[in-house]
């Protein structure tokens, strides 16, 4: 869209591009930013807490025991979307 040399690139090559040409003006410089916090609480708030595992080389896939996790889920708490579509 009238992006000079930008133009006609796709979304992630644009982008790269247009990062390292800032960067080469000082106008920039390229980073990565997660935002897991965000996919976290959605994450929680459609399918419940995640299900603690310990992965053992010798006994495979293994529940966390109930007496060290950390903390624990009220009694009332539901699993699953709590709206309806």
């Amino acid at each position: 869209m009238n992006s000079g040399p930008f133009d006609g690139l796709g979304c992630r090559e644009g982008a790269r591009r247009i990062v390292t040409w800032l960067a080469e003006r000082g106008l920039a410089t390229p980073r990565v930013q997660y935002r897991l916090h965000d996919w976290c609480i959605s994450r929680q708030r459609y399918w419940g807490p995640p299900i603690p595992i310990i992965y053992c080389d010798k006994c495979g896939v293994v529940p966390v025991p109930r007496r060290i996790c950390p903390s624990s889920c009220r009694s009332s708490m539901t699993s699953g979307p709590t709206t309806r579509v």
